[in-house]
C-alpha cells in the first residue's frame, strides 16, 4: 500500500514511524489484561461467534486471514467452523500467547500465527475470507482499519463474474461498518430517571460480509462519566461541573504564578494564556466515551458514514464529512451535546448471502453495554430545545497529525431549523 497524505497532513498507517507507532498503540494489545477486557465483552463475543458458526458455509474449506488476531479467538473459531487454513496476523508479542492457545486447542495444523504488521507480511497464498475485529471507539479511532484495507488490497481473492466463469465469492467479516449518532441532554427529567434506574447499575459496572454503522445523535450525558466527575443526584449537572473544574484549574494556576514569583523570583505570567488554552482543551473540548442509557438520547439517531470494507480505500476514511439532520424527541430539555456509536452487520455478499444475519451494535443500551461505549461531544454551554426542533449538522472528522491512531478531531457545526428557538452554535472536540 503506497504512502498517502491528504487534507492538510492527515496520516495513514503507511506514513508513520513504526518505532513510534508501537509504543503509542500496539504495546497495549500485548497485555493479557487488555485482551481479557475484549474477550469479556459478551455483545462483541456473541456477535462474532454467531456470525461464524451460523454461516459455516463461508468458512468450510476456505483460506482465512485474521487481521490483528490478538488472543487468536477469531482464528480458532474460523478453524472450528471448517476453514482449510487460517493465517492469524498479530503485530505484538501477544502472538506468542495466541500460538500457545491454538496449540492447546489442537488446531496448530490449521492456524498459523504470524507475528508482524499486515503491511509487511508476505503470505503463501491469497485468501477467500478476511476476518477482523478492527473497530475502535467511534469506529475509526485507532486507525486499525488501515491494515484491513491493506489486507483486502493485497491478499483477498477477487470476486465476481468474468465472462461465463463464476469466480469464488470472497467474504469480509465485517464488510459494511456504519457510524451513527444522536443528541443528548442533561435535564431534570434525566436526573430523576437516572436516580431511580441507573445509579446502582452504573456503580457496579466497572469475511462473509459485515455491515458496520457509525451513528450520531443527541443524548443525555451518561451516569458513569458523571459519577467519575463527582456527580451525585443533588449535585451539579455535567457541564457545570466541567466548567467549574476548568475555573478551579485557572485559579490554581494564578496561585502558582504568585507563589513562584514570591518564593523563587521568576515571573511565570507569560505562560498563563497557553496554560488556559491547554486546560480549556482538556476540560471543555475533549470528548469522553461513555455507556449511555437509551432514555438519555433525545433525538432521532442518524447515519454519519457507511463503509464497504471490501472496496474502501485509505482516502475514504482519512476524513469523515456528513450533513445530517436530527429531530429532537423530548420536550423542553437542554441539549448538552451529541453521542456517536457504530453498528456492524454480518450479512454476506449479494452473491453469497449469510444464512443468518448477525448484528453487532454499540448503541446506548439498558443491559447490553459494550467496552466501546459511545463517544460524547459536549456543548458549552447547553441550549434549550423542544420536541420536533430540527438540528442540521455539518460533521467533519480528521486524524491528528501528531498521533493518527489515538486522536480524532471532530468538528461539528449545527444550524437550527427555523422553528428552533436558539442561536447557531459550534463545537470542536478531540477524541483522546
Amino acid at each position: 500500500m503506497g504512502s498517502r497524505t491528504v487534507n492538510g497532513g492527515a496520516t495513514s498507517a503507511a506514513d508513520v514511524d513504526k518505532g513510534v507507532d508501537f509504543p503509542n498503540y500496539f504495546c497495549t494489545y500485548g497485555f493479557l489484561y487488555h485482551q481479557k477486557e475484549m474477550l469479556s465483552d459478551r455483545v462483541r463475543m456473541d456477535a462474532y461467534y454467531n456470525a461464524v458458526f451460523e454461516n459455516k458455509h463461508h468458512f468450510e474449506g476456505k483460506a482465512v486471514l485474521d487481521v490483528g488476531t490478538g488472543s487468536g479467538i477469531l482464528a480458532i473459531w474460523s478453524a472450528q467452523a471448517g476453514a482449510r487454513k487460517v493465517y492469524a496476523m498479530e503485530a505484538t508479542k501477544m502472538a506468542e500467547h495466541a500460538r500457545e492457545l491454538v496449540k492447546a486447542n489442537s488446531l496448530q495444523d490449521v492456524v498459523e500465527v504470524i507475528e508482524g504488521s499486515m503491511e509487511d507480511v508476505t503470505l503463501p497464498e491469497k485468501v477467500d475470507v478476511m476476518i477482523s475485529e478492527w473497530m475502535g471507539h467511534f469506529l475509526l479511532r485507532e486507525s486499525m482499519f488501515d491494515s484491513v484495507i491493506c489486507a483486502c488490497e493485497h491478499w483477498l481473492k477477487p470476486s465476481g463474474v468474468i465472462g461465463n466463469t463464476n469466480m469464488e465469492i470472497v467474504a469480509v467479516y465485517p464488510r459494511h461498518p456504519c457510524v451513527k449518532g444522536a443528541s443528548i441532554s442533561e435535564g431534570a427529567e434525566a436526573e430523576h430517571m437516572r436516580i431511580q434506574n441507573e445509579v446502582q447499575s452504573a456503580i457496579e459496572l466497572e469475511s462473509t460480509n459485515t455491515v458496520s454503522l457509525i451513528w450520531f445523535g443527541p443524548s443525555f450525558s451518561g451516569i458513569q462519566a458523571m459519577l467519575e466527575c463527582g456527580w451525585h443526584p443533588s449535585g451539579l449537572d455535567w457541564w457545570t461541573k466541567k466548567m467549574r473544574d476548568y475555573e478551579d484549574a485557572i485559579n490554581d494556576w494564578h496561585g502558582f504564578v504568585n507563589e513562584t514569583e514570591s518564593y523563587y523570583g521568576v515571573d511565570m505570567r507569560i505562560l498563563t494564556k497557553p496554560f488556559a488554552e491547554e486546560q480549556r482543551k482538556y476540560y471543555l473540548k475533549t470528548s469522553p466515551w461513555n455507556n449511555l442509557h437509551p432514555n438519555q438520547v433525545i433525538g432521532t439517531p442518524v447515519v454519519i458514514k457507511e463503509i464497504d470494507c471490501s472496496t474502501a480505500t485509505i482516502n475514504d476514511i482519512l476524513t469523515v464529512c456528513a450533513s445530517i439532520s436530527s429531530s429532537i424527541t423530548a420536550e423542553n430539555t437542554r441539549l448538552c451535546g451529541f453521542a456517536g456509536w457504530f453498528d456492524v452487520h454480518f450479512r454476506g455478499s449479494h452473491e453469497n448471502q449469510a444464512q443468518q444475519e448477525i448484528k453487532l451494535t454499540t448503541a446506548p443500551s439498558e443491559d447490553l453495554g459494550t467496552h466501546w461505549g459511545q463517544q460524547v461531544f459536549l456543548l458549552h454551554p447547553p441550549v434549550r430545545v423542544h420536541q420536533e426542533d430540527n438540528l442540521i449538522l455539518n460533521f467533519s472528522m480528521t486524524r491528528a497529525k501528531e498521533n493518527h491512531r489515538m486522536n480524532l478531531h471532530p468538528d461539528i457545526f449545527t444550524v437550527p431549523a427555523k422553528m428552533c428557538n436558539f442561536s447557531s452554535f459550534h463545537v470542536c472536540c478531540v477524541v483522546p
